[in-house]
């Protein structure tokens, strides 16, 4: 979503041999260049279709770059754990270009060490990366709930369950400040470092804003990873 030095993958007929999640497994995972991951989602029950990212450059101080395949670049603090922002490719130098999505006030949805019963907050604010009007904010308890054996395209794993359940609501300024509840489900994988599952629910009013119903529901799933080796 093994040690903290790494993980050891073994492929047999095609399967993947992933030990149990233990107590060694909770810390946060570091990331390789090289990793890789593909994943496909669903929006509304309608398949969407597949993503791709890929660790590039880690800098100095261990933030981390995932490439997506359509060029963006995504930075992430490997020692907070957490999504710095979202950037264009620029097409010269490789290197990030202008801010997409700054995610720099946001709370990751995971919070290390990772251990049955563990609960924390969780806030996200979504704002228009042009004009920096704020459009709308999530809040949102997780709690580690146990461990589960996740199934997912890419196989199966030994995975913690986290659940998480708040509200979401937009600005005055964006669909008239409507507010509603939202149901996450989580299921992190140490043996692949990263999600292999996430399903979204988020409730809010109907046009006629008398009844309280589904308006947005997504689920993505792990369909391929691969680890890059870890130096000795």
């Amino acid at each position: 979503m093994p040690t903290r030095a790494g993980w050891t993958l073994l492929t047999i007929c095609g399967a993947f041999l992933l030990s149990p999640v233990t107590a060694a497994d909770d810390g946060a995972p570091p990331f390789v260049a090289g990793d890789r991951w593909t994943y496909r989602y669903t929006q509304d029950g309608s398949e969407r279709g597949t993503y791709t990212e890929q660790v590039g450059a880690i800098a100095e101080d261990g933030t981390a770059e995932f490439v997506a395949e359509g060029g963006s670049i995504t930075t992430f603090d490997q020692r907070r754990h957490r999504y710095l922002a979202r950037y264009a490719a620029d097409a010269l130098t490789g290197r990030p270009g202008a801010v997409l999505e700054d995610w720099r006030g946001n709370d990751s949805t995971l919070s290390f060490p990772l251990r049955v019963g563990a609960q924390w907050s969780v806030t996200q604010r979504y704002n228009n990366a042009d004009t920096g009007y704020e459009l709308s904010t999530v809040r949102l308890e997780a709690k580690v709930v146990g461990h589960e054996r996740a199934r997912t395209p890419a196989g199966e794993f030994d995975t913690y369950r986290i659940e998480l359940v708040g509200r979401w609501r937009s600005e005055p300024h964006i669909s008239e400040g409507l507010a509603g509840r939202q149901v996450e489900t989580d299921w992190f994988a140490p043996s692949v470092k990263r999600l292999v599952r996430r399903e979204i629910r988020s409730y809010g009013f109907t046009s006629a804003k008398t009844t309280s119903a589904v308006i947005y529901e997504r689920v993505d799933e792990l369909m391929s990873f691969r680890l890059a080796q870890t130096s000795p």
